[in-house]
């Protein structure tokens, strides 16, 4: 394989998982402000625009899911998913194991 094709390959790889956070981050937002500074509520900057955000972020994210592309970059979103499947177990066990672990770390980001 060429380096070309390679960071071609990598880059794409790698920016469904991007996008994927990036839309649930936006989407984490309002949830976030209305739960814990519901007087700082600004709806352009804390619900509007997070969704106009994630809106605008599903064009990318499905020209990189689309079915029909060829090979490797058909494997690319199944690879993606089970990297968020792993994930999610791992946050699963993690979260079970250190039950106030979750809290403390969400406040910890939350607040920096």
């Amino acid at each position: 394989m060429s380096p070309l094709n390679y960071f071609g390959f990598a880059g794409t790889l790698g920016t469904i998982p991007i996008i994927l956070t990036y839309m649930l981050t936006n989407l984490a937002l309002p949830v976030y402000i209305i739960r814990h500074h519901r007087s700082e509520l600004d709806v352009l900057r804390h619900i509007l625009l997070p969704a106009a955000g994630t809106l605008v972020m599903l064009f990318p994210l499905w020209g990189l899911i689309q079915p029909g592309q060829p090979w490797p970059y058909n494997v690319f979103p199944w690879a993606a998913f089970g990297v968020l499947v792993l994930s999610v177990v791992y946050g699963l066990v993690i979260a079970r194991i250190s039950p106030g672990l979750a809290g403390r770390i969400g406040a910890y980001v939350a607040d920096q």
